[in-house]
């Protein structure tokens, strides 16, 4: 027959370690999940500080350390990169503004044309010099309503340089000037006196042109003596009344319109 082995009586040692056994299994449980909880914790917080480095960035355009490297945004780097250059666009010339009408008579001067404009009874006038130069105008009006406007020029065709300008060219040494327009409203006065004036065209439908040359011819008529101060400068005269003439009796130099 089997005989059972011989155990020993449990003392009071052994029953204290029966039980302190699961106890300390369990605390070791405990401390290894405690463990992955602050590893999460920790995780979660680099993973935030990486999302909110990432958003400042590009939010604001900037650089940050991290981890000991220097990260920077992509605008910030590409700062250094060569901008493409505007392209020239083709310039346009200014258009030439002249001054408003304001009831008598603008004047407005290109020199680098030799062009000058006037503004007078809301008709715009070119005088193209020629290589002459407007030198002085007026404007007058007399009681019957009549508005002119009286040019003072020379050309530079005769006589040498234009800077020495003749005596007939000034207020001083004519008084009455090379020439004289008049623009008159046709539906209500025609000039009577004819002898004096000739008729250049219509402008605006009623505007009337009428211009008045005074020349040798027209001073002989009157007995007035032709301004100069001596035969060359006479001549000289006539030259410039011939060329003003041929400009200011040309409907094609006067429009409703700037020019």
């Amino acid at each position: 027959m089997n005989e059972k082995p011989e155990t020993k009586p449990e003392t009071l040692e052994d029953k204290i370690q029966a039980v302190s056994a699961p106890v300390a299994a369990s605390e070791a449980k405990v401390k290894r999940g405690t463990g992955w909880k602050v590893a999460t914790i920790i995780l979660a917080i680099f993973a935030i500080a990486g999302c909110g480095g990432l958003c400042y960035l590009f939010f604001v355009d900037n650089s940050i350390s991290l981890l000991g490297r220097t990260i920077t945004s992509s605008k910030t780097a590409t700062n250094d990169e060569p901008k493409e250059e505007p392209k020239d666009e083709p310039k346009t010339e200014p258009k030439k503004e002249l001054p408003k009408y304001d009831g008598k008579v603008s004047f407005s001067e290109n020199s680098d044309k030799a062009t000058w404009y006037f503004l007078f009874e809301e008709v715009f006038i070119r005088l193209d010099g020629w290589g002459g130069k407007v030198t002085d105008f007026k404007y007058s009006e007399d009681y019957g309503g009549t508005r002119r406007l009286t040019i003072w020029y020379y050309t530079c065709l005769e006589g040498g340089s234009c800077d020495d300008v003749p005596s007939y060219a000034t207020k001083e040494g004519n008084e009455f000037g090379l020439a004289e327009i008049e623009i008159f409203d046709g539906l209500e006065y025609i000039p009577a006196d004819a002898s004096n004036r000739q008729y250049v065209g219509t402008i605006n439908g009623d505007k009337e042109v009428y211009v008045s040359i005074f020349d040798k011819d027209w001073r002989e008529q009157y007995n007035l003596t032709v301004p100069g101060n001596n035969a060359h400068e006479q001549n000289w005269f006539s030259d410039a009344t011939n060329q003003l003439e041929s400009i200011l009796t040309d409907i094609y130099n006067y429009s409703g319109t700037d020019y």
